[in-house]
């Protein structure tokens, strides 16, 4: 399928679009960000409750997962892999705070773990 074919797939399966009643063509107002029924305004809470939006929020999940480079590193300090100072170094910049988390976004979109692109222009 082609860029074009998908582009028109997508504006037909969203319902913000006039077109996908029959409309006229105009400016969306969807900005396609609740793309997951557990982001959804209106069955979101359905789905998921406080306690599994705490375990599964995004700020959280990068801090365990900063949480995790830490106690990796204090267990190699331990064993002798790395040198004590720099697994309190490490331990002490797990911070997210610490963390430019736009760098991270522009990084991931740029990994393309998603199909974003037809496969005849799939990066190599």
């Amino acid at each position: 399928m082609d860029a074009e074919s998908l582009e028109m797939l997508a504006r037909s399966s969203c319902t913000a679009h006039p077109q996908s009643f029959g409309g006229a063509p105009a400016e969306s107002s969807c900005k396609h960000e609740h793309s997951h029924i557990v982001d959804s305004k209106t069955h979101g809470g359905g789905y998921a409750g406080p306690v599994s939006r705490r375990i599964f929020c995004s700020h959280c999940r990068l801090q365990r997962w900063l949480d995790v480079e830490a106690a990796l590193a204090l267990a190699q300090a331990d064993v002798g892999v790395i040198p004590p100072e720099a697994a309190l170094e490490i331990a002490k910049a797990a911070r997210l705070s610490a963390v430019d988390l736009q760098q991270i976004k522009a990084r991931s979109a740029s990994v393309c773990h998603t199909r974003r692109h037809p496969p005849a222009q799939m990066p190599a």
